[in-house]
């Protein structure tokens, strides 16, 4: 199997603590009735009643599914529940993390995650069995789903029926910069000169580096103006010096000609302004 692409592996919640917090035992019976709220990430769901109480019903969801710039700050939770049926002594049921990048065929198994890949087993003798699991320090461009076997156990731990579900993706989008040549102001300067300012703003997620901005005006190609960089969410002016713009002209602009910063989209790059 392929290897995860994580710097350190991707991270599970300590197991301990999440296997506590994540399973929930019933002492009602064969059959749970009473209801109990869903917790947030990285806790479980209680014991329910209606259609999750139907004897065999299996479900696999993803409960959280967290995007960020940060890889620390991108996590998914998983969870699973399984109802007993008569027969049933015992349950127990497996996680098991898969991951799909850009450029591969299908999703490939991802070892060595904590919590992943071994079979987590109920108390004996209860109806409803929950189990939920986060994953941490997800990659980006990546997809992750998980497929949950669920097996019931009865006398002398034989297994007497099996189950494979998987859920849907938690997508992790990947992180890029948006430039976009904003608004243009343009001022008269000395001697048939005007001064142009141009709002440059980073509409994207991630910080840039050094970029250009270019300007033509009336046909004439201006000194090109460097940007050092441009954090995420804010805008900076750059301010060009050239032949006034005269009613009809135009006015253009060029955001990082030379493609050197990935970009989410380039279609916003440029700006062309007719003067008046």
């Amino acid at each position: 199997m392929r290897l995860p692409r994580f710097p350190n592996g991707p991270l599970a919640r300590p197991r301990r603590a999440a296997r506590a917090a994540a399973i929930s035992l019933s002492a009602a019976g064969l059959l749970a009735a009473a209801a109990a709220p869903a917790m947030a990430a990285g806790g479980s769901t209680g014991p329910g009643s209606g259609p999750t109480s139907i004897p065999g019903r299996v479900t696999a969801s993803v409960t959280a599914c967290h995007t960020a710039v940060d890889l620390a700050d991108r996590y998914a939770t998983f969870a699973a529940q399984m109802v007993a049926t008569a027969q049933t002594q015992q349950m127990s049921l497996r996680l098991q993390l898969y991951e799909h990048t850009p450029g591969t065929a299908g999703y490939h198994l991802v070892t060595g995650v904590p919590g992943f890949g071994v079979w987590e087993s109920s108390a004996p003798a209860i109806g409803v069995f929950n189990y939920s699991q986060e994953v941490t320090s997800l990659t980006a461009p990546a997809s992750f789903r998980v497929q949950v076997g669920y097996r019931w156990l009865g006398v002398d731990h034989h297994v007497i029926r099996r189950a494979t579900r998987t859920t849907v993706p938690c997508a992790q989008p990947a992180q890029f910069a948006n430039l976009v040549a904003g608004a243009l102001s343009i001022s008269r300067g000395p001697a048939g000169s005007s001064t142009y300012d141009i709002t440059i703003r980073n509409d994207g997620s991630v910080a840039t580096g050094p970029f250009a901005v270019g300007m033509t005006v009336a046909g004439v190609t201006l000194p090109e103006r460097t940007v050092s960089a441009l954090e995420s969410g804010t805008r900076t002016v750059v301010e060009f010096t050239g032949p006034a713009c005269t009613p009809g002209g135009t006015v253009q602009v060029g955001v990082d000609p030379t493609n050197a910063i990935p970009e989410s989209t380039k279609i916003d790059d440029t700006r062309t302004v007719t003067c008046k």
